[in-house]
């Protein structure tokens, strides 16, 4: 919507089904070209680009001759390559055979030339997303895979995979950009609609007092907006105040200067004491003995534990906003 919007979708098929949507009114049960034709069948590529991965003979690699290997393994690059070549292939022919095209139920010539008409253009849609999201390039496939990589980032399988990393997705997308392999016009358009910054991740901030002066502490915030105003400058709900976890608290923008993942923002809290920042954290944190050997200046803070109760998980309702 946003590539659209900004002008920047060229895609004979999608520019068509907006043209032929001018006008329409979005009703249930009536046929809107642009939803029916566009909408629906990328949530379906996106949905299906890895059904491949379920075959057999993709699992076999996944979990080992034996069956007892760790489907979230760092794969040998032989094993990686055959895995991707088999979901692939799967996943298209599970589109073309599997799914197949819908059967015409009336009994007008007309009406069912359309239906099949639309049924076939829908599935070649369907697979042009799922092979050219291989090598996007600056197609169509960019639709697929732009978002692929984020969230490979974001919601990472991975052993090893390290919370504070997660702001690092735009330069990994960024990188990709440099490389040639993504479109910039693509990786631009989901950057300003996420930030750096994903939803839910857990923002520590120096707050400022009411003469906008910086207080001698930080604070927990939850990042909860899209479209920030500056990419590096999150939308978040506060989560505690005065060092109280505060449910009902508004929703503040944290900029650079405050925003402890970066390193001035960091270097504010260096004239603190140990024993304050001591303080702090055991205000903050349940399993204090555990954490106080960790960074007294943190990053980031970890907000799982702080969903797994159902009264913290409504955060993205409307809110008063401030500046920080």
């Amino acid at each position: 919507d946003k590539l659209i919007a900004d002008g920047e979708l060229n895609n004979a098929y999608i520019l068509q089904r907006i043209a032929d949507s001018n006008g329409k009114k979005l009703l249930v049960g009536e046929y809107h070209p642009f939803r029916d034709d566009v909408q629906i069948p990328l949530l379906m590529a996106a949905l299906l680009q890895d059904i491949g991965s379920c075959h057999p003979d993709a699992l076999a690699i996944l979990h080992g001759p034996d069956g007892s290997a760790d489907e979230f393994r760092v794969l040998e690059n032989d094993e990686r390559m055959a895995l991707l070549q088999i979901s692939h292939r799967e996943c298209l022919k599970y589109v073309t055979y599997g799914l197949g095209l819908d059967k015409y139920g009336g009994n007008s010539r007309e009406e069912r030339d359309q239906f099949v008409k639309l049924e076939n253009d829908r599935q070649q849609f369907v697979l042009s997303l799922l092979k050219n999201a291989v090598k996007p390039d600056h197609g169509i496939g960019n639709l697929l895979k732009i978002p692929q990589i984020y969230t490979s980032v974001v919601l990472s399988t991975k052993a090893n995979f390290a919370y504070e990393t997660l702001p690092k997705v735009v330069l990994v997308l960024e990188k990709g950009v440099e490389k040639g392999v993504y479109s910039k016009v693509a990786v631009d358009a989901l950057v300003a609609i996420t930030g750096v910054f994903p939803q839910g991740f857990g923002i520590t901030y120096i707050p400022k007092d009411s003469d906008r002066q910086d207080l001698d502490r930080y604070e927990y915030a939850i990042v909860t907006g899209l479209y920030p105003a500056d990419i590096r400058q999150p939308i978040c709900r506060m989560v505690t105040r005065n060092l109280t976890y505060n449910v009902s608290a508004q929703g503040c923008i944290i900029g650079v200067e405050n925003n402890l993942y970066y390193p001035q923002a960091r270097k504010k809290l260096e004239r603190i004491s140990e024993d304050r920042l001591l303080e702090i954290l055991s205000q903050l944190v349940s399993n204090f003995e555990e954490r106080k050997k960790m960074p007294l200046v943190p990053k980031c803070w970890h907000p799982d534990e702080y969903f797994s109760f159902v009264k913290n998980q409504n955060l993205w309702n409307k809110v008063i906003m401030n500046n920080n």
